[in-house]
């Protein structure tokens, strides 16, 4: 697949026309010339050669091939219409259809604009020969990657001119169906940061700085090797070095073009096929392939050799090698399998006719985990082989993994129930509180009948007072027994506040002035007696409230006058609850 042609100076030369007088391309490429003796020994003379070259005492070092140029034949396209873009998505006027294939090229181009930036090349490509040619020129800022996904067969001599103007490229990966790259095919690709051909590395090689050699390309004579850096002035041939084997591919390697004599190169980079030597690796790139090995012995004659009276094998005649092995007779009685080693355990066999002599198999462990008691958290791991019963390995540790019995009661506050380790059978009791959501006053878990204290009093009671001193209250107050059990108020404490003083509710509000912020108070019968911030109502006996009862609270006021309207917050109110003495 080697296809370097110093073509690669088309695009250049075709500028200097309309100074020169149209300039034969065979002016591009070295003619046959004679060699010296030491260039005969080092230069391939053949097209299409495979590159395996005889030892000189001058020759060029391992990773270096010589090939005479080849006469180029001008590749300048007819003026013609620009190829008609195969896009893959539809534009504002629609999807466009593919142009159908030339009755000699039955390949369909096939190229896609992805929506990550790649550019991905499913098919062939027509050539172009300037970037206004390029198939996707009006999409190329987008084109972050580059991509191949191609059918077998398809192939692209080159790339030159697909990536000028793709300024944000920052990866291509090229495969080898890709006769060549070179540094000018990435000249506008200031961003590339990764760059592959044929799953080699090569970004260094592209963008390595060649010492301008735009500004020094020369016209060349027959003699050049069509490099344009070359810096000899007589006849000299390219050729290959710095061969690396091109892991996509088991058929390629890739190598680098340079002049032959002076050693300069313009940083191309071609692809081509292995040369394979007698034992199987490329005599170039030093790839191996076995099915060129001719050392490999398939052992075509055997004879046989008898180890016992019973014990034969068969071993190859050229090479040494045991092909195969067996018993002339048997049956065999087998000991018992014992342990071996980490990975095996053994048996000992006699033969039952004619052989006398003990002899052992072995065979691989049959594995499974066996766990024992360690303590309250762990277990021991250990494999165990159930063939030659014997423990294999090291002892690991692990945690219980515990299935559970039901709950039952232990005492008023917790319940319990037993652990048991699936791996182990180590048991525990594992202990939890008691626990109501639903209300029904037993444990959701085990069922004991719970104990509750659960009591609701009012949030507020609310009093209005008329421009008359009337007093309105609310008649729905109430305290709610959510609890288990009866339960009493024993105590109710009143408190004024926000410059409220509490009197006795016998006082005479008529009498006081006005805004002096006077109220007297009474509860379920309960009335305040005494002047000053709070008192404590006394209460006849306690107020009984029944379980899932609710005791009404009837309250009332007397409150001096106010000039103006107030809505404050005049009294605090507490009450003691407990449960009812047994």
């Amino acid at each position: 697949m080697t296809r370097y042609n110093p073509k690669m100076l088309l695009s250049l030369l075709l500028a200097l026309v309309m100074v020169v007088t149209m300039l034969p391309m065979t002016a591009l490429a070295a003619e046959e010339t004679e060699l010296t003796d030491t260039q005969t020994e080092t230069v391939c003379m053949e097209a299409g050669c495979e590159h395996e070259l005889e030892e000189s005492t001058e020759a060029a070092t391992s990773d270096e091939y010589l090939t005479e140029s080849d006469t180029v034949v001008a590749d300048v396209p007819a003026e013609e219409e620009t190829p008609t873009e195969m896009l893959s998505e539809s534009t504002e006027a629609g999807t466009e259809e593919a142009v159908p294939p030339s009755a000699d090229d039955t390949i369909a181009s096939s190229w896609e604009l992805q929506s990550d930036g790649t550019l991905l090349i499913t098919g062939y490509i027509e050539p172009f020969y300037s970037p206004e040619e390029q198939p996707w020129q009006d999409v190329r800022e987008s084109i972050t990657s580059l991509r191949f996904n191609l059918a077998d067969g398809i192939e692209f001599y080159d790339i030159c001119f697909w990536l000028d103007g793709c300024v944000n490229l920052t990866s291509a990966a090229i495969p080898v169906s890709v006769g060549q790259i070179s540094p000018d095919d990435f000249i506008d690709c200031s961003a590339l940061q990764t760059l592959t051909y044929g799953g080699v590395d090569v970004l260094s090689e592209i963008t390595a700085d060649y010492d301008g050699h735009e500004d020094e390309i020369t016209l060349m004579t027959s003699s050049n090797c069509g490099v344009t850096r070359c810096t000899c002035t007589g006849s000299c041939v390219y050729g290959y070095r710095n061969y690396r084997v091109a892991p996509e591919s088991n058929n390629y390697h890739i190598m680098t073009v340079y002049c032959a004599t002076c050693g300069m190169t313009d940083g191309i980079i071609v692809s081509g096929n292995h040369s394979y030597g007698s034992n199987g690796c490329c005599t170039l790139c030093g790839y191996y392939n076995s099915a060129y090995d001719t050392t490999i012995c398939y052992h075509t004659s055997t004879t046989t050799q008898w180890l016992t009276s019973c014990r034969w094998q068969e071993v190859c005649s050229n090479c040494g090698a045991v092909v195969s092995s067996g018993t002339s007779h048997g049956p065999f009685t087998y000991g018992s399998w014992t342990y071996y080693s980490l990975s095996q355990h053994k048996r000992s066999y006699t033969c039952s006719y004619g052989d006398s002599g003990t002899y052992y198999e072995y065979g691989s462990h049959l594995l499974t985990t066996k766990y024992g008691q360690y303590n309250s958290t762990q277990h021991s791991v250990r494999s165990y082989c159930t063939t030659c019963g014997s423990y294999v390995g090291s002892t690991s540790y692990a945690s219980h993994s515990f299935t559970y019995s039901e709950w039952t009661p232990y005492n008023e506050t917790q319940h319990q129930r037993t652990g048991s380790c699936s791996d182990c059978s180590y048991t525990a009791a594992d202990f939890g509180e008691h626990t109501d959501t639903d209300g029904d006053d037993r444990c959701d878990d085990c069922g004991y009948e719970m104990t509750r204290f659960s009591v609701t009093v009012p949030a507020s009671f609310t009093m209005t007072v008329s421009k008359y001193g009337e007093v309105y209250t609310a008649d729905n107050a109430a305290i709610v027994n959510n609890s288990t059990g009866i339960v009493v108020v024993s105590g109710v404490t009143v408190q004024a506040v926000n410059g409220w003083t509490l009197v006795p509710y016998s006082t005479n509000m008529a009498n006081t002035k006005v805004d002096s912020k006077l109220i007297g108070f009474t509860l379920n019968g309960a009335q305040s007696a005494l002047s000053g911030s709070n008192e404590a109502l006394n209460l006849i006996s306690p107020w009984s409230i029944p379980k899932g009862s609710s005791l009404s609270i009837a309250y009332d006021a007397v409150v001096s006058a106010l000039s103006v309207p107030v809505s404050e917050q005049v009294l605090t109110v507490v009450f003691v609850l407990e449960w009812a003495a047994q």
